[in-house]
């Protein structure tokens, strides 16, 4: 009882025992987390102390720069040195000027002494807005004088006066700085720049704001409502008053010359805040420079005084990585992001809620991203050169590759006197020349750069503005201010905003855009405009919209607006209605070509329209309308051309319809699109080297070939080709890479590689050589023919038969273009071209081949094909699909993408035309069947003559066919917007693996990404190009190989690396898979009525296992009653729909046949050829006496019909004991296999979950069978092998002993000595064991070990005495014995003195009795 009521007690103290340790320990932990905590927030002291530091530093980079301010200065005077020397003596002081500017602030200078006009030119005094007027007066006398003479000096005069109006600019907080030392007070006096005017406008042009607006959505909606106008888009733009051409000089310039109405454009601008925009244009640096300070000056206390938010100069973002300056933008906004390595900015940035961003953040992100797109750009092009660069390299690198590759050395040199840089061609090389490149002098030199660019930057070609721009663009990269400073004049900053306007829509439907952002604006707030607008205040997204519409819609004296003339020079002048169409032809960073570069306010007027025309600008702000923009980027441009899943049969007939309904005339457009040396560079692009004649000889007329002497008539060239590829398909599970099949000995041991996992992909480039050496043979059996000697080697080949001569010259030009060549087939069908086939035979033709297509399909339906091998000249080639795939995009409204392509057929069709001047009218002529169509002294023609009858004769048929593959792979590659992210795929880590794989066809990865090998078939090739690789029965996959060839060049000279390589790859692997995919399909199409029997039956039997009666009484099974519907269920059993053990025994026997065909077709894993060839390897020895066999191919073989018989026997096993797994097969049958889309997913499928059970069922069942024997075949061989060193090592001494001692005395060996040398030596070389030596060998073994490395001559004799022969001089000793001795004797070293006559005695047929071996008794 007692100690019952001490238990509370006892547990009571144990608890507050307990709680006073927790309590203490909590205390301890807390002392030790503040004691962290204090240390952790010194550490972050210190950082945010470095961090303020850093700040202040970045910003004084920007305005308190020493190194800037003197770069902009020297820069500074080089511009007004040379405006004082320009040709252009432009402006020219004239009455009313020194009204417009402050005449104190500009020099004046006389253009001649005899000449009384003055021009003036601004001095180091001149002030910002001095230059502004001074701008817009050269602007005014500039569109006066403007001529095409003067062109290129009036567009270099508008740049270096803008450049010169942003150096003004850069300089005004740098000198506050300087003069004050307050950072602050420097910015404000920037921002008072645009806020102080010197003369306040007292009205705007455009009167009250809100009332202006007000009526303009009015007008809109009107024009909305009313149906009887048709374009409401161009009537929006132009107004009721249609505008005519107008003259080519009023598309030059946004305004005419009126320096007030410039100057309400400014007034405008800066009321709306966009006067900074406004007069610098959309300039990557400039523009983002003073948007960086606009953000210091508006946040000027979060960043310099709170010191809560990072900030960083312009200059150093862009000296980040492309992905970390999105970054570091981030943190100067304030924005808390999550990212991605592998994900796109354009998703993390869509993630976060950005609707308080500031207007400055959004434009910043806009000019990151084109500035990372630019760059990009730039790196892209360079892969056209003779260096590559990549997006992802470190800075560093990119800079010294640069020079690496200009000066042939990383450090700096003046790349103007480089051998690269002089050597592009078709330019006047005016540089001086030298020996070594000039590197004491700075390649980032301001004065250098400037004088090149005055002097010669206007007749630069492509290849020279690239370096220029990634000059300048490595020095931005790596923080040289040089640089910074010299980018301001540089074209390609100012054209990159022409990369924003990517997307399809014509440029009404974008102006649509901007007017819903206004009517967004409108209904939200209708509010005042504030007049006194400046840089502190929020700029919105309504300032931007209401400003970008002013600035681009105002106009004066009935003047078009900028928004007008641009859109007349799209519709009107280049008949287009789509921005991107003009942009897609235009280069980044071009030269003086480009018509826009007249008036730089084009490129202000593209920028503001581009920020407020994309699709969600009302709903969304500038970035992630932006975004959102650009999302279509990512989506697959899918039409009838580019969508590789379409249809092929609808997409067939369609392009047939296409053809046949194009107008007459659409060709005769096209031809005067293009330029005039356009038809001969597309002559030019292809050139044929293996005529068909040449081929048919080894392969059509092979029977009429001449077997060599001893051997059998060789095969078609197809057939063996197509066997080759058949041979490599069924070798390749066990590890046979075809690379190593050049040696055929080395191949038989590969299969012992596997194990060690040394993967050897199978790259096509290998495999040709493997093909050539088959083809050169081909050729070598053929001039070895009798009458083929005597005609060709023994004669004069003056004389020699056009059809020897045309044989020799395919072979020799295919050997010396080998890497280059590419061959393609066409169906064989002599019937067709022949006019004096009956019409029976060809309506029976065409019968047989229907039925024979519609029960399966076409495949192997011609046994040979017209195969013939050519090569692309690439550069040309390329040259013309740029210009063709130009005029496409300025054309869009004529033309959809199938009828281009069509249209452009065509045009090949009238070009093969031609060549067609050498053939015969008439179709029944036997050489216009067979391709002989060369001219009669075809022979006696020089070399070069006949290369180019050659490339005639075959183009006389097939250019167009040819060529027309050649362009639509480029043509639909560049018509997809899916090409480069496809790239990037196969680029990444876990891809290439796919693209290596010899199974690639069955993986996820590799149909996701679009399935190649569809691709090709489907989209990159014509649907005439699908015949030859499924009708042909020789030679299918080898032509299909060099599609993927032809796919692989194609991409590579669009700089899709990865894809390249991916075609090349795939060439044999896939190739192999469609052809034996298309004839197992065809088999399977046929068992249609057998597969619909046993369905029926099936769903009888279902219909009774679920209600207990059958559904059809025919299937019903006798013992039960003839009425099966009507009586009682006696099936009912729901299980067994899923598993039912009622079929068991019948699925067992069907399972032992399973299993044996397994051990067939599975022979491959472990034996190279088959069992039964492996087997063969041990009775090589042994003749065979059978005929040798025909080369197998992709057809109904041995091989076939036992996988199908497999299938059988697989079918009746599993369907029969699972109805469920019946239907699912059932449904692939009837649905999957019918549609590509489907089939190809499922066969992923297929590998992953049917196959990966059967390959189980197999390594329980048939793989052990298959191992054992492999075992046993191995031990069998290794057996073989011990007993052959054995006897090899016994069997010289056996032999000398049997001789010696079987030899009977009265027949004696009448051999001289050299005779029995040569005899043994021959027997001995021979014998090679690869000095294998026997480990614990006993004492009557240790013989095995012994080896004779000298022919021995054994000499038997009695115990007591040697005797040697007669005439052996030397020799006089005798040695004692007890038993036979075995003497070995040098024969090399044998005294020949003794024998001085042996020499001429081995031409006589005595014996000689003193050399004789003879036995003594």
């Amino acid at each position: 009882m007692v100690s019952f009521f001490k238990t509370p007690i006892f547990i009571l103290i144990i608890f507050l025992y307990l709680n006073e340790k927790v309590i203490c320990s909590i205390n301890e932990n807390q002392n030790e987390n503040d004691t962290i905590s204090q240390n952790v927030n010194q550490h972050e002291n210190i950082n945010q102390n470095v961090n303020d530091n850093d700040n202040i530093e970045q910003l004084k980079s920007m305005i308190g720069n020493d190194e800037l301010h003197k770069n902009l200065t020297i820069l500074e005077k080089l511009i007004l040195e040379s405006l004082e020397k320009d040709k252009l003596k432009y402006p020219l002081l004239k009455q009313g000027t020194e009204q417009l500017i402050d005449i104190s602030k500009f020099n004046k200078k006389n253009i001649t002494d005899a000449d009384d006009e003055t021009y003036i030119i601004p001095t180091v005094q001149s002030s910002f807005h001095d230059i502004v007027k001074y701008e817009h007066l050269i602007k005014e006398q500039s569109i006066e004088i403007y001529n095409s003479d003067i062109s290129d000096k009036i567009k270099k005069k508008i740049f270096i006066v803008r450049t010169l109006k942003t150096i003004k600019l850069m300089l005004i907080p740098l000198n506050s700085y300087k003069q004050n030392n307050d950072l602050k007070s420097a910015l404000e006096e920037l921002n008072n720049v645009f806020t102080n005017k010197e003369a306040q406008k007292e009205s705007s042009p455009i009167g009250d704001h809100g009332t202006f607006f007000r009526k303009l959505l009015t007008h809109v909606r009107t024009i909305k409502e009313n149906e009887d106008i048709e374009n409401k888009g161009e009537t929006l733009i132009l107004g009721d008053n249609k505008i005519d051409v107008m003259n080519s000089n009023d598309f030059f310039f946004t305004t005419n010359s009126n320096v007030k109405f410039m100057e309400n454009l400014d007034d405008i601008t800066n009321q709306y805040g966009l006067g900074l925009i406004n007069h610098l244009g959309p300039h990557l640096i400039a523009l983002g420079h003073f948007t960086v300070l606009k953000l210091a000056l508006k946040n000027y206390k979060n960043y310099f005084e709170a010191k809560s938010i990072k900030f960083f100069s312009w200059q150093k973002i862009l000296e980040f990585s492309m992905s970390d300056r999105f970054k570091v933008l981030d943190m100067m906004c304030n924005h808390e992001s999550v990212y991605y390595s592998e994900k796109k900015r354009r998703k993390t940035y869509l993630k976060v809620d950005r609707s308080s961003t500031s207007m400055e953040c959004n434009i910043l992100e806009y000019l990151l991203h084109y500035f990372n797109k630019y760059q990009l750009e730039i790196i892209k092009t360079t892969q056209d050169t003779d260096f590559d660069l990549h997006g992802m390299m470190e800075h560093k690198y990119i800079k010294d590759y640069f020079f690496s590759f200009m000066c042939n050395d990383p450090k700096e040199c003046i790349i103007y006197h480089t051998n690269q840089f002089k050597k592009e061609a078709n330019e006047e090389n005016t540089f001086p020349e030298q020996e070594e490149p000039n590197r004491e002098i700075s390649a980032y030199n301001l004065y250098l750069n400037y004088y090149y660019f005055m002097k010669r930057y206007s007749s630069y070609g492509v290849k020279k503005t690239l370096y220029v721009h990634l000059l300048n663009l490595t020095g931005l990269l790596n923080y040289d201010t040089r640089s910074y400073v010299t980018s301001l004049y540089l074209p390609g900053y100012y054209n990159a905003v022409e990369m924003s306007f990517t997307e399809e829509k014509e440029f009404s439907k974008l102006f649509e855009s901007l007017i819903q952002c206004i009517e967004k604006c409108h209904s939200d707030q209708a509010r005042q405009i504030s007049k006194d607008s400046n840089l502190l205040n929020d700029i919105t997204k309504c300032d931007l919209c209401k400003g970008a519409f002013l600035y681009s819609n105002m106009k004066f004296d009935e003047v078009p607006s900028m928004l007008q003339k641009f859109y007349l020079y799209l519709t009107k002048g280049l008949k287009i209605q789509k921005v991107s169409s003009l942009i897609k032809t235009l280069d980044i960073y071009q030269d003086y070509s480009n018509y826009l570069s007249h008036d730089i306010n084009w490129y202000t007027f593209l920028f503001l329209f581009r920020l407020t025309s994309f699709k969600e600008i009302s709903k969304k702000n500038v970035a992630e309308a932006m975004y959102l923009n650009i999302k279509d980027e990512d989506t697959f441009n899918k039409t009838v051309v580019t969508n590789y899943w379409y249809p092929s049969p609808i997409k067939k007939y369609y392009t047939l319809y296409v053809r046949k309904h194009i107008p007459n005339n659409l060709v005769d457009e096209l031809e005067k699109l293009m330029k005039s040396g356009t038809l001969e560079k597309m002559k030019k692009s292809l050139t044929f080297l293996v005529h068909v004649n040449s081929f048919l000889q080894l392969d059509f007329f092979h029977q009429l070939n001449e077997p060599p002497l001893g051997l059998p008539r060789s095969y078609p060239l197809s057939l063996v080709l197509e066997h080759k590829f058949k041979e490599w398909m069924d070798s390749s599970p066990a590890g046979f890479y075809f690379s190593n099949y050049q040696n055929p000995y080395v191949r038989k041991d590969l299969h012992d590689k596997v194990l060690s996992q040394k993967f050897e992909p199978p790259k096509m480039n290998q495999w040709n050589k493997v093909l050539k050496s088959l083809i050169e043979c081909a050729y070598d059996m053929y001039f070895e023919q009798r009458h083929v000697k005597n005609l060709y080697k023994y004669h004069n080949i003056y004389n020699i038969n056009n059809k020897l001569m045309l044989m020799r010259d395919s072979i020799d030009l295919y050997k010396t273009h080998f890497d280059d060549v590419l061959f393609f087939a066409d169906i064989f069908n002599m019937r067709k071209y022949m006019t004096a086939t009956p019409v029976y035979k060809k309506v029976k033709d065409r019968v047989y081949h229907t039925l024979h297509s519609i029960t399966g399909n076409s495949v192997n339906f011609y046994k040979y094909g017209i195969i013939y091998g050519f090569k692309v000249n690439k550069e040309i080639l390329k040259e013309v699909v740029d210009e063709l795939y130009s005029i496409y995009n300025f054309n869009t409204d004529i033309f959809t993408d199938t009828s281009f392509l069509q249209t452009v057929y065509l045009l090949f069709r009238r070009i093969e035309e031609t060549y067609r001047t050498q053939r015969r009218d008439d179709k029944i002529s036997v050489n216009n069947v067979f391709f002989m169509n060369v001219v009669n002294n075809y022979s006696k023609l020089n070399k070069e003559e006949r290369e180019i009858e050659i490339h005639n004769s075959m183009a006389s048929r097939y250019y167009a066919k040819t060529m027309f593959a050649a362009f639509q792979m480029l043509f639909s590659t560049m018509l997809s917007n899916n090409v480069d992210n496809l790239d990037k795929a196969y680029g990444l880590s876990e891809n290439i693996q796919v693209a290596t794989s010899t199974s690639a066809f069955l993986t996820f990865a590799y149909v996701y990404n679009g399935s190649i090998m569809d691709s090709v078939t489907n989209s990159l090739l014509p649907p005439y190009a699908k015949k030859p690789i499924t009708q042909l029965k020789y030679g299918k996959t080898f032509v299909f190989s060099n599609y993927f060839m032809l796919a692989s060049k194609m991409y590579d000279m669009l700089n899709y690396k990865n894809l390249s390589l991916l075609c090349e790859y795939q060439a044999v692997a896939s190739a192999n898979f469609y052809s034996a995919k298309k004839v197992g399909q065809f088999i399977g199409r046929k068992f249609l009525p057998i597969t619909t029997y046993f369905l029926v039956m099936r769903i009888s039997w279902t219909h009774a296992f679920t209600t207990g009666q059958h559904l059809i009484c025919a299937f019903d099974p006798k013992g039960c009653t003839a009425d099966c519907k009507n009586s009682a269920p006696c099936y009912k059993s729901p299980e067994s729909f899923f598993f039912t053990h009622a079929l068991a025994a019948e699925a067992s026997k069907y399972l032992f046949f399973y299993f044996f065909t397994n051990l067939y077709l599975d022979a491959y894993k472990s034996f190279p050829g088959g069992f039964g060839p492996a087997i063969k390897e041990q009775t090589q020895h042994v003749q065979e006496q059978t005929y040798e066999r025909k080369p197998s191919v992709h057809s109904f073989n041995r091989n076939f019909f036992m996988e199908l018989a497999n299938g059988f026997m697989y079918a009746f096993c599993f369907f029969a004991i699972s109805q469920m797994y019946a239907y699912f097969e059932n449904i692939n049958f009837y649905i999957t296999s019918n549609f590509r889309f489907l089939d190809r997913y499922y066969g992923v499928f297929n590998k992953y979950f049917i196959n990966y059970a059967r390959i189980k069922l197999k390594e329980i069942t048939s793989d052990l069978l298959i191992k054992y024997e492999r075992e046993a075949y191995l031990s069998m061989k290794k057996y073989g092998y011990l007993g052959e060193v054995i006897a090899a090592r016994l069997s010289p001494k056996d032999k000398i002993m049997n001789y010696v001692h079987e030899t009977n005395d009265d027949v004696m060996s009448n051999l001289r000595r050299y005779d029995m040398e040569n005899a043994f030596k021959n027997k001995m070389s021979t014998y090679v064991d690869d000095f294998a030596f026997f480990d614990d060998c006993g004492k009557n073994e240790q013989f095995l070990n012994e080896r004779c490395d000298y022919c021995p001559v054994i000499e038997e004799v009695e115990e007591t005495q040697l005797f040697t022969t007669t005439g052996d001089k030397n020799t006089n000793k005798t040695t004692e014995i007890k038993k036979q001795t075995s003497t070995y004797i040098d024969t090399e070293k044998m005294n020949e003195a003794d024998s001085a006559d042996s020499d001429d005695e081995k031409d006589s047929d005595t014996p000689d009795d003193e050399l004789m071996i003879s036995r003594f008794h």
